[in-house]
């Protein structure tokens, strides 16, 4: 609505003159007026054609100055003037009354989505919720992995006394033990037989040196033998070559000896020299031996839990020694073999960095891996050098490896109350490759109890590949945690199995 009519502007600048307008018709004749007082000397007029001659007159006198006439009437309006400078706003004018509501415009344009908000406060936690019903039974899981020895339990109470059982077979024959005290004196003895021969009496000086016997001809040589490989020298032990040799060094001192006429037994320093080469190669052999058929132990390892099964099939599960770069045995590392899975490899992590307890971790978010919490670190298996890892991913064909997530109040793999795993766990490999849902190396879930989101359950990955490059498992990247105030998350790190 316009305002009030503001008040009048100062006048404009005088607009210049306008342009002459038509002559207008002649007017009729007015009445003569009566005699108006002399007016002004008008302007000299046009030059009159010459008169005739006149007469002088008298000088009249100058007459005075007549009165100022009437204003004229007001002339014709003239054009518009040019417009004048913009006078100063008005006062505004009172609000006038609201209109009536104008017609619905037709829908915009769709606008750009505005980037996501700030995240809200945690809210109060939530009453506790009626406890559901009991789910159906699920199927029947895979067969674990044998687990750890557990430690030593407290002794139990006292049973009762079981039946007499059979009698058992001989055991081993037991270390012979530590020797009594003399006991007392006997009666004396009836006489005993006659003893044996006593010892030879000392050596007696050195006959005469003999003639020299003629020289014997030279013997042809013999064909050259096969290489000094491991095989061929337990092919010798085999054939006897220690008892042969140890027989042969034998006779021919006992050659020597009758060749001197000498009747008595050997001398003691050459008897200490054979006795010296025979215990070599009496090592020899052990040692020998012991690389064909090693028993997995520190001082005598294998190369993998295969070639030891392979050498002593009744052997069972357990701890054993290994070499795999076939080296010096001070670098031999000790392994877990799981014989029953075939004979598998199986390399433990570090106790201290492979596994916690669930718990709540209220200064970590949502994206970050595990080692780069405030209390996380990189899961380790400083127990196996590089060195024996490399060789031992050079003698397998596959490894195996399982990770165990448990949860309190968050998933691990599939969340039931979005249908969705936005937020499941990844784990990363050995190689920085991640193992994630959707992607190409997606890990085999071998239970998932965390997908309600229990008060307390656990989800079982495993990983298993012939890229041997990619195990075992550094690092992970826990699911959903955080969203509700109880939410708590731990983990257990399996060995890592080659075979």
């Amino acid at each position: 609505m316009p305002g009030q009519v503001g008040s009048r502007g100062p006048p404009g600048i005088q607009g210049p003159d306008g342009s002459k307008g038509d002559v207008g018709d002649k007017g009729e004749r007015g009445k003569t007026g009566g005699s108006g007082s002399q007016g002004d000397v008008g302007p000299q007029g046009p030059r009159g054609p010459p008169g005739p001659p006149g007469t002088n007159g008298a000088e009249g006198e100058k007459g005075p100055k007549g009165v100022k006439g009437d204003l004229g009437p007001e002339g014709p309006v003239g054009l518009p003037g040019a417009p004048g400078p913009l006078g100063r706003p008005g006062t505004p004018g009172n609000e006038g009354p609201r209109g009536p509501p104008g017609p619905e415009g037709i829908p915009g344009e769709e606008g750009i989505i505005g980037p996501p908000g700030l995240a809200g406060p945690m809210g109060i936690p939530g009453t506790k919720g009626d406890k559901g019903e009991q789910g159906p039974k699920g199927d029947k899981g895979y067969k674990g992995e044998i687990g750890q020895t557990g430690p030593e339990g407290p002794p139990g109470e006292k049973g009762q006394q079981g039946t007499v059982g059979t009698e058992g077979n001989m055991g081993l024959k037991g270390k012979q033990g530590i020797r009594g005290p003399p006991g007392p004196n006997g009666p004396d003895g009836a006489v005993g037989l006659p003893g044996r021969d006593g010892p030879n009496g000392d050596k007696g000086e050195k006959g005469e040196l003999g003639p020299s016997g003629p020289e014997g001809r030279q013997g042809e040589a013999g064909p050259p033998g096969p290489p000094a490989t491991i095989e061929n020298l337990q092919q010798l032990v085999d054939m006897g070559l220690l008892e042969a040799t140890r027989q042969m060094m034998r006779d021919e001192a006992e050659r020597r000896r009758r060749a001197a006429g000498d009747e008595n037994e050997l001398p003691p320093e050459y008897t200490d020299g054979l006795e010296e080469i025979f215990g070599s190669l009496e090592a020899l052999k052990i040692e020998i031996e012991q690389l064909k058929r090693p028993i997995g132990t520190r001082f005598n390892p294998a190369r993998t839990c295969k070639d030891l099964q392979m050498c002593h099939e009744d052997f069972p599960d357990g701890m054993y020694w290994i070499d795999p770069n076939q080296g010096c045995s001070k670098d031999a590392i000790e392994v877990f073999c799981n014989f029953t899975a075939g004979g598998e490899t199986c390399v433990l992590p570090d106790e201290e960095y492979s596994q916690e307890p669930s718990r709540a971790y209220r200064k970590a978010s949502y994206g970050d891996w595990f080692s780069e919490f405030k209390q996380g670190y990189t899961i380790s298996y400083s127990n196996v050098g590089v060195v024996q890892m490399t060789f031992l991913r050079l003698l397998s064909a596959s490894a195996r490896q399982n990770f165990t997530y448990t949860c309190s109040h968050t998933s691990a793999w599939l969340d039931t109350d979005s249908d969705t795993h936005d937020k499941s766990v990844i784990l990363m490999g050995a190689n920085e490759e991640e193992f994630a849902y959707g992607t190409k190396y997606e890990p085999k879930v071998i239970k998932d109890g965390c997908k309600n989101k229990p008060d307390k359950g656990k989800t079982v990955f495993e990983i298993e590949t012939t890229k041997l490059h990619q195990l075992p498992i550094i690092d992970f990247l826990p699911g959903e945690f955080g969203g509700e105030a109880n939410s708590r998350f731990g983990f257990e790190v399996g060995p890592i199995c080659f075979n």
